[in-house]
Parts: C-alpha cells; structure tokens; sequence
C-alpha cells in the first residue's frame, strides 16, 4: 500500500511541477519584467526537464536586458551545455551588464567548445 501512495505522491508532484513550468513560462514571455525575472529564478531552481527548454526559448526569442541577466544566470545554474549556442550569442549584446551575465553562465557550463 505504502508504494502507491508513494508512487501517487510522485506523480502529484510531477504534475504540480510542469503546471509551474507552464505557469513560469507565461510569465517569462509576459510585459512584466519584475514577474519574469522571478520565473527565470524559479525555472533557473526547477528540476523540470522542460524549464531549460523555457529558459533557451525565452532567451532566444529577445527581450529586456533586465529579464535577460536574470535568464542568463538561471541558465549557468543549470550548467547545461544545451544552452551554450545561445548564451554565446548574448556574449555579444549591446547592453554590459547582459554581456557579463552571459560570459559568467558560460563559465558555468561544462562544455569543451
């Protein structure tokens, strides 16, 4: 009995976990730049497979140079070389401190590029 209820208790929280990744990427192709520098810090903390995806997609798609430090450093959290080709792209934005974040999550990410 107590495997069900474990194994029920693993598939709530998976569940509850992508609708939060769903959630917080909304959010991070919203207006509101305070709300989308929170979800990439949330997505950045996730260990939903999906929330690198949504942190590339968001990244990659433009926006703020404020969202953008802040997905940076949720990217060079996850330390996923999947998010190389882009951060590498921002390693040459107009805006400094979007350059620095960029070059930081880089140095994160294990890569032999």
């Amino acid at each position: 009995m107590r495997h069900w209820a474990t194994l029920g208790a693993a598939l709530l929280a998976a569940t509850v976990a992508h609708a939060d990744t769903a959630s917080l990427t909304a959010d991070l192709a919203g207006t509101d730049d305070a709300r989308a520098v929170d979800a990439a810090a949330a997505l950045g903390k996730s260990s939903d497979a999906k929330a690198l995806e949504s942190l590339v997609a968001a990244l990659d798609a433009g926006t703020t140079p404020k969202v953008a430090v802040a997905l940076c450093a949720a990217l060079g959290g996850k330390k996923d070389a999947r998010a190389v080709v882009v951060l590498m792209q921002y390693a040459h934005h107009r805006a400094p401190e979007v350059r620095r974040a960029a070059l930081a999550a880089l140095a994160l990410v294990n890569d032999p590029r």
